[in-house]
């Protein structure tokens, strides 16, 4: 067999089917149709791409830019995730940013995972750190809204807005935030709720919950986590970014 589908060829290179299919039509990838209107790609240019010096790891990393993927598929050799990646507990929470999940599970005592490096020597880590860090923002406040848009034209935070409960669990399907931002302006025990269940959801494991207080509110909130932060409005997007990236941690979460 000197050709094989792009669903075979995704597993080989270790990709999304979807990006094979750009490869394609963007001429990085050979490829020819068959009369059905499929496409089939020769082993060769798959050979090609894995060999040793070849472009694979700018296509894993473009890969990773457009579909975050998570730590274990980003080190997959020739489609295989590595043996040690299965019994890593990054692995099995499902979390697609293990340095986020890796520190979640140290700090309850969840022992180590399979990863002996520190965040700063992986390349998966100095990847991610330069890639956009999305952001959901629950807010009714129109003023503020404008704000963030337009600072975000300068920083590397993508936002997405709303205020609704419900289409806030709409969006972390598909946008799946690293942060979400609470404006506390609003009832409290509806952003306390929310919170709640955004720490919970299993889609987004380690997500940042910033609550921005009011800054002539005197409210206690009840929530009491390592992963939220706590500011004082009148909110400033620079000001979100240092903190979001003083937040992380650097020592890693390997052994």
């Amino acid at each position: 067999m000197n050709h094989v589908s792009t669903g075979k060829a995704a597993r080989m290179l270790s990709v999304t089917p979807d990006t094979v299919l750009k490869w394609i039509k963007s001429g990085k990838l050979k490829a020819r149709r068959t009369a059905g209107g499929h496409y089939r790609i020769p082993l060769d240019a798959i050979h090609e791409l894995l060999s040793p010096g070849s472009d694979l790891s700018v296509a894993k990393s473009a890969q990773a830019e457009e579909e975050a993927v998570p730590c274990w598929e980003f080190h997959a050799v020739a489609g295989k995730v590595r043996d040690e990646c299965h019994s890593c507990l990054v692995f099995k929470s499902g979390g697609d940013r293990c340095y986020e999940v890796g520190r979640i599970l140290k700090g309850k005592g969840s022992g180590a995972t399979c990863c002996p490096l520190s965040c700063e020597e992986c390349s998966y880590y100095i990847h991610r750190k330069q890639q956009p860090v999305n952001v959901l923002v629950f807010t009714d406040n129109e003023e503020l809204r404008q704000s963030l848009k337009r600072d975000s034209i300068q920083s590397r935070l993508r936002l997405q807005f709303t205020s609704c409960e419900y289409d806030c669990s709409l969006i972390v399907d598909s946008f799946r935030p690293e942060c979400v931002v609470v404006d506390c302006a609003m009832e409290l025990s509806v952003c306390e709720e929310l919170c709640q269940h955004l720490a919970q959801d299993p889609r987004i494991p380690g997500v940042r919950i910033v609550l921005a207080i009011p800054w002539h509110a005197q409210c206690e909130t009840k929530l009491k986590d390592d992963n939220i932060i706590v500011v004082e409005q009148p909110l400033r997007l620079a000001d979100l970014e240092n903190r979001l990236a003083n937040s992380i941690p650097a020592e890693g979460c390997g052994r």
